[in-house]
């Protein structure tokens, strides 16, 4: 008779449990860039974990409309909270453009136009604002025949404002052209020829 002795073995190994994280517990938000917003405990509505949006971005906690949040805006938007044509927020603007808060033909806010640009607030007709012209323009404001804003022309040009055969004026042209102020037959203004002619 052969006896078997029976040996009961019990291999116990460990089992690895692993814990699973949930976004919408709160958990692992930090894998989030800052222009991100997880969806987690915190609602955007609500005004919760705004601190994850950037400075472009307004969240939607805040209403545009009403004024909150506005400090995002670039100086180049205007937020819906001002009204361009009642003078608010016009800080926004750049020299170059006349806001709708302003007339222009009032003559308010023409210090945003450029110097070669006459604004409409002034008639150029009657004199005023002539400053903003170059000086190869002459304005409607003066009247050439009369002899005013003769500074404004180059040496190379005689204005209307003159008589050329009076005689006046003619310290504004060149040594090479001989005014017709005087009579070459006379003998007079000789010396703005050169001594080849």
């Amino acid at each position: 008779m052969t006896a078997q002795l029976k040996h009961e073995v019990t291999v116990t190994s460990p089992r690895r449990v692993e814990r699973v994280e949930s976004l919408h517990d709160g958990s692992s938000v930090e894998a989030f860039t800052s222009s991100l917003g997880p969806v987690m405990a915190g609602d955007a509505l609500m005004g919760d974990a705004v601190e994850m949006f950037t400075s472009s971005l307004a969240p939607m906690a805040t209403s545009a409309r009403d004024g909150d949040a506005v400090e995002m805006f670039t100086s180049s938007l205007a937020p819906m909270t001002t009204s361009a044509r009642d003078g608010d927020a016009v800080e926004m603007f750049t020299s170059s453009l006349a806001p709708m808060a302003t007339e222009a033909r009032d003559g308010d806010a023409v210090e945003m136009f450029t110097s070669s640009l006459a604004p409409m607030a002034t008639e150029a007709r009657d004199g005023d604002a002539v400053e903003m012209f170059t000086s190869s323009l002459a304005p409607m404001a003066t009247e050439a025949r009369d002899g005013d804003a003769v500074e404004m022309f180059t040496s190379s040009l005689a204005p209307m404002a003159t008589e050329a055969r009076d005689g006046d004026a003619v310290e504004m042209f060149t040594s090479s052209l001989a005014p017709s102020a005087s009579k070459t037959r006379d003998g007079d203004a000789v010396a703005l020829f050169t001594s080849s002619l």
